[in-house]
């Protein structure tokens, strides 16, 4: 799979990709596609902005990449099958696009709210494992898994902000 430089905080158009262990790590720096096939294929997206949730995306079956080595050398590569899927992920990510902006409107909104469950539910399990209270000498402090603070005297009346 595959993370860009943008995507660490370091404002550099690099990619990184790594399709299996043994086939090792592919760099490419300015990546632009510069063909794509009009064949499509569907696959499995997902980011590590998301994790969690995943949805098949259409994209380019073949495409054609120029971009330049860490030495600085031009190359183009073609690509197919899931190397292409992961090239014009990449590219979106360092173009500012979104994978889940590649689906319809509903399956997006779909995604999101599957995102917002999960992390829901991991935010619930972690109050669970912080018993959800802090002590500060009369107040006690709750934050739920909404986000929202909750102050509580000691005398059991309270507020939310």
């Amino acid at each position: 799979m595959g993370i860009t430089a943008t995507h660490i905080g370091v404002l550099k158009r690099l990619a990184v990709i790594e399709l299996a262990a043994g086939d090792g790590v592919r760099t490419y720096v300015n990546p632009e596609i510069v063909w794509a096939s009009a064949d499509m294929i569907r696959h499995e997206e997902g980011s590590v902005s998301m994790p969690g949730v995943t949805e098949e995306i259409e994209r380019h079956a073949r495409v054609r990449m120029s971009y330049q080595d860490l030495s600085g050398v031009e190359m183009v590569e073609e690509a197919d099958g899931l190397l292409s899927v992961c090239l014009q992920h990449e590219v979106d990510q360092l173009d500012g696009i979104f994978w889940i902006y590649r689906l319809s409107r509903l399956k997006r909104d779909r995604v999101v709210k599957r995102f917002d469950k999960t992390q829901r539910t991991q935010a619930s399990e972690h109050w669970n494992e912080l018993n959800g209270w802090i002590s500060l000498g009369l107040l006690k402090l709750a934050i739920d898994p909404g986000a929202k603070l909750f102050i509580v005297t000691g005398a059991g009346h309270g507020f939310s902000a």
